[in-house]
Order: C-alpha cells, then sequence, then structure tokens
C-alpha cells in the first residue's frame, strides 16, 4: 500500500485485480489489459472438418493450471489431439502421465515456443483447452479469441470474472467427465465452432487489438506528461 501511496497512477491488467487495491487509491486505477502481438494474417480460415479434432493449450505448467485433467478425459475419444505449449514444475509429472496411459501419439507436451511462432502456429488448431484454478484473463486466452479459436474451460472460478461476459465460452465443470462430453458434443458437430468464433472477436476485437492498447497508454502518458 506504501507503493499505491506514492505513485500517480496504479495499472491493472483486469478487473478483479481492483480488489486487492484499498479504496483509497482506486481513483489512480488504470484499466489496460496485456498487450498481445496480432496479424490479420494470424487469423484462423478453416474450422473443424469431422477428422482429427486438435486441442492446444499454451501456458505455465504449475499446480492450479496443469492439464492434467484435459489429458485423462482424452482416453476414451477417437480422432483427437492435444497439443501443449509451455514449460514449467509439472512438466515431468505430465510427461509421465502421457507414457503411463499410453497417450503418445494423442497427447505432445513441445516445452516453450517463441511467441511469434506460436501465434502462426494457432489457426491450425480447432479450440483452445485450459484448466485453471486462478481468477485471471491471461493473455494465451486474448490471443485465441482474436485468433479465431473457441475456448474450452472450467468456469470456476474464471466464469466469474467481468472479462469473460458476453463471451461465448464453452464451460465445463472441474471433473473429466465434463470435459469429455464437451469435447465429443464439438466432434459430433452439435456446436457451431465458427459462428462461436466470429461473435467471441466481435466483442473482444474492441479492446483488446494492439492499436487500442497503444492509445490507451498514450493516454495515460499524456495525463502523467
Amino acid at each position: 500500500s506504501l507503493s499505491h501511496k506514492d505513485t500517480n497512477k496504479i495499472l491493472i491488467v483486469y478487473k478483479k485485480i481492483q480488489e486487492n487495491i484499498k479504496k483509497d487509491f482506486h481513483k489512480k486505477i488504470s484499466l489496460i489489459y496485456n498487450r498481445v502481438f496480432y496479424k490479420e494474417n494470424f487469423q484462423k480460415k478453416k474450422y473443424h472438418n469431422n477428422k482429427n479434432f486438435n486441442l492446444v493449450f499454451v501456458g505455465r505448467l504449475i499446480r492450479g493450471k496443469s492439464p492434467e485433467m484435459i489429458i485423462k478425459s482424452l482416453q476414451k475419444i477417437d480422432k483427437v489431439t492435444f497439443t501443449i505449449y509451455g514449460d514449467g514444475p509439472e512438466r515431468s509429472r505430465l510427461e509421465n502421465l502421457i507414457i503411463s496411459l499410453g497417450m503418445q501419439k494423442k497427447v505432445f507436451l513441445k516445452g516453450y515456443e517463441k511467441n511469434i511462432v506460436l501465434l502462426d502456429n494457432l489457426k491450425k488448431f480447432d479450440a483452445f483447452i485450459m484448466y485453471g484454478k486462478y481468477f485471471e484473463f491471461p493473455k494465451t486466452i486474448i490471443e485465441s479469441i482474436l485468433i479465431g479459436l473457441p475456448v474450452i474451460m472450467n468456469k470456476n472460478p474464471s466464469s466469474f470474472l467481468d472479462e469473460y461476459k458476453g463471451l461465448k465460452i464453452l464451460w465445463v465443470n472441474d471433473n473429466q467427465s465434463s470435459y469429455e462430453k464437451c469435447i465429443k458434443q464439438i466432434i459430433e458437430d452439435k456446436i457451431n465452432l465458427k459462428k462461436m468464433a466470429i461473435e467471441n472477436f466481435k466483442i473482444i476485437n474492441k479492446e483488446f487489438l494492439p492499436s487500442y492498447n497503444s492509445k490507451k497508454y498514450s493516454q495515460l502518458l499524456n495525463e502523467l506528461i
């Protein structure tokens, strides 16, 4: 709180953070979402074609964000692959899990990858999928939606965040069967992924494109000068 008292502005990257700041300092808060890199050629054009359904996750492999439950939910589903980009303390445990389940041809743990390469590759996947127990609105979600990927994630606690309101997210419960059911519904074409992606892009591109963020930063600097 001492740093909040002495500063002119407090930048937050999603609204929930405001709850950790004393009300005395709320007038100093400026909400500017994480800046992401985006180009139109990153945009997804083709959607699920009844062949393999390709899922992707990008993020730190830590407790509370580990995709272990997702991996287990895919055991009984045919024609599905899951690619994981990221590194962290849970990596070796996930590698052992993939081997123990005999899922080496279905789940691919790629490790760290440069952001520019990731963004160019995301459009090749059919959906972004994650499990998380933190109140956050990460860059990976912004990037996925801007590129045109539908998002599958557990609703507790993320669905309570303001940033997700209005977005078409495929919410699931915190268990394997819920993830499995959702993925099967998509593979069986019971969910219009393209329509969902288009609606989400219309909502999210208003505040999350780099040009918008740059404008907000410029306004902020002008206020401070």
